[in-house]
């Protein structure tokens, strides 16, 4: 998923990086498959699903997703590599987002909820039933098929996988035949994207000048992995209809987004803002400091600090104040001549005495050039943070905070739910939840009421830690909170460029620290000076989806351990039935996360290790390899 809103403001920003002509002499080709997945099983779910049997509506999803496959391999038409990579078991930092986005799922579809909600925004039942039983939801869901299905550990992912190893092995297609293929499937750890990036980073060594790479797949994570990636001549390619409707029409069925030009289109801003000439080296580094800026707008693993929203100019602001900070920051040195020190030297130019072991040459202090020492932000190779830099970009915000704070209120204030045309009753109702922060705002006792931040008495974040964390905002609790964020940046740094540091980290809450206390910390050494991160495997399959999957898609774990997910479960008290979602300086239904108890990891992995499991079972809870095949072969 990446940031919100990233991919867009780019598109729309920098429309020349858009290609809309099929491009040729492409080397390797990579796939995002989880990107196809989605879209040709929803397409077939969308079918009569209840009239139809279950096991051949998958088949069919499968074929579609195979077909699909080929699809891109013939557009794309590769040279040399197709390297498909589906998800596999995820970071901690992202199954806490899959959790959150599954368990909000099931409330989208629970009619007694959506009821409620409409009710207490003024609309009454929007002429359906409030007495809706989970019975009636459990049937509902009989009805659709389970999304959740696309989750390594499952048996449809076993299946899917199955299949396509199954074509590469007994295929004569001859798309395939001259080609290496590399199969990367739910059972290896990572997610897609970043199985791709670490691929195509180990391989740049061996990669010629020229050499081009093809990515299928759009979102900002993608984009920015690409970025950071430091190698050139890399294409996204997607539907054209992902890229706006500028970009669509009957003839142009996918676009590719040039990273190289994009890399260039940044930098060129960025260069506006900064009065001092630089070397390609340095710009690269630019480069690595912008990604880093967009990690404080949030991402899928960590909040974005409060006052900071892409789409109300956030990323411009830290852009701006960056830039600023790059300038003091830039410091000009002089370079001295050398001349050669006669006096070291007998006439016949030999070295004499003490000055063989001084040397021949003194310093010039007459002559010299004056060269530019530039700080950055970040030290990629190291994945580090320059905590002084970090520090005056704190400090700028944090004098701005209280009245961006405030500006945001007031705009969110003035918000009206916007229903629109909409052509049904289910329509009707979407459009109204979408409203869902603006009702619960409305409200005098709403949690953004209590926060206050318009109060002069200037204690609006002691009060926000209270609504958010759920703690008393002493030191010591806002210290903690502050270095679980600066824990993420880094986290996140080095899950960018180098790999996973640590599996089983994440963020616990769903709110960043203020820039003010974030500055306060940062500004400390003794406090920000050891980020320690615990060095571990990736989780088993099986302990994932106990970890993501809510209650209602129990029926996807092995059969002797979907009773962990029941009422009488000793993990019963991970699942709950009914939560609340938390709306605090949100504009919209689709950015409030349900507030979930903590899951504890060690409780999941007791209990799923006294369960039995099959010879079968035992396979999909497996973690392992890629798949190599050369030219269709068995794989090495």
């Amino acid at each position: 998923m990446g940031i919100p809103g990233c991919f867009l403001k780019y598109v729309r920003k920098y429309p020349a990086t858009i290609i809309k002509e099929k491009l040729q002499m492409i080397d390797s080709l990579y796939l995002d498959f989880n990107c196809a997945i989605h879209p040709c099983c929803r397409q077939r779910s969308s079918t009569d699903y209840k009239h139809n049997r279950k096991d051949i509506i998958e088949k069919h999803m499968i074929e579609d997703c195979i077909d699909y496959m080929l699809k891109l391999i013939a557009y794309a038409d590769p040279r040399r590599l197709v390297y498909l990579s589906i998800d596999g078991v995820a970071p901690r930092a992202k199954m806490m987002q899959q959790r959150y986005r599954r368990f909000k799922s099931i409330k989208d579809k629970e009619v007694t909820w959506i009821n409620t909600c409409l009710q207490e925004a003024g609309y009454g039942n929007s002429h359906t039933s409030n007495d809706a039983s989970a019975s009636d939801n459990d049937q509902q869901d009989q009805e659709h098929w389970d999304t959740n299905a696309i989750t390594p550990g499952t048996i449809f992912m076993q299946k899917l996988a199955d299949a396509i190893r199954n074509y590469i092995t007994t295929s004569n297609d001859p798309l395939l035949q001259s080609l290496t293929f590399i199969l990367s499937d739910s059972n290896q750890p990572g997610e897609g994207e970043h199985k791709i990036l670490n691929h195509i980073r180990e391989h740049s060594a061996n990669v010629m000048k020229g050499h081009n790479i093809v990515v299928y797949g759009l979102d900002a994570d993608l984009m920015m992995l690409s970025m950071l990636s430091h190698v050139n001549q890399i294409k996204l390619l997607r539907e054209s209809i992902e890229f706006g409707k500028d970009f669509q029409s009957e003839t142009v069925k996918f676009c590719y987004l040039d990273i190289d030009f994009l890399k260039y289109s940044i930098l060129t801003d960025i260069k506006d803002l900064i009065p001092h000439e630089m070397d390609m080296a340095n710009q690269i580094k630019l480069i690595d400091d912008y990604i880093f800026l967009c990690f404080l707008v949030g991402n899928d693993f960590v909040p974005r600090l409060p006052p900071l929203n892409i789409k109300e100019g956030g990323l411009d602001l830290l852009l701006d104040v960056y830039c600023q900070v790059f300038t003091n920051m830039t410091k000009k040195i002089k370079k001295y001549g050398w001349s050669r020190d006669s006096s070291a030297f007998s006439g016949d130019g030999i070295k004499t005495g003490t000055e063989m072991s001084e040397g021949a040459w003194k310093m010039n202090k007459s002559s010299y050039q004056e060269t530019l020492e530039f700080q950055n932000l970040i030290d990629i190779d190291n994945c580090q943070i320059n905590f002084p830099f970090f520090e005056k970009i704190l400090y700028k915000l944090s004098l701005m905070e209280d009245r961006l704070m405030i500006d945001l209120e007031e705009k969110r204030s003035r918000m009206r739910p916007k229903i629109g045309i909409t052509h049904n009753d289910e329509e009707r109702k979407k459009s109204i939840l979408e409203a869902y922060p603006i009702y619960q705002r409305n409200s005098s006792n709403s949690a953004e009421a209590r926060i206050d931040v318009k109060n002069k008495d200037h204690q609006w974040t002691r009060r926000y830690y209270k609504e958010t964390t759920k703690n008393e905002p002493t030191t010591v609790n806002i210290d903690e909170t502050c270095y679980q964020y600066l824990q993420g940046l880094v986290w996140v740094l080095t899950y960018y460029y180098q790999g996973c540091i640590s599996w089983s980290w994440s963020y616990p809450h769903h709110h960043a620290p203020s820039i003010y206390d974030l500055h306060k910390f940062v500004s400390t050494p003794d406090k920000r000076r050891s980020l320690k991160f615990v060095k571990d495997k990736p989780y088993k399959p099986f302990e994932q989806l106990m970890i993501v999957l809510p209650p209602q898609s129990k029926h996807l774990l092995p059969a002797n351990a979907q009773s962990l997910m029941t009422s009488h479960s000793p993990l019963a008290h991970f699942y709950p039935e009914k939560y609340e979602f938390d709306p605090i300086f949100r504009k919209f239904y689709w950015e409030c996360g349900p507030v979930l108890p903590p899951i504890d990891d060690d409780e999941i992995r007791n209990e799923l290790n006294k369960k039995k499991l099959t010879h079968e079972e035992q396979k999909r809870n497996q973690n392992r390899g890629a798949d190599i095949y050369i030219g269709s072969k068995v794989p090495t």
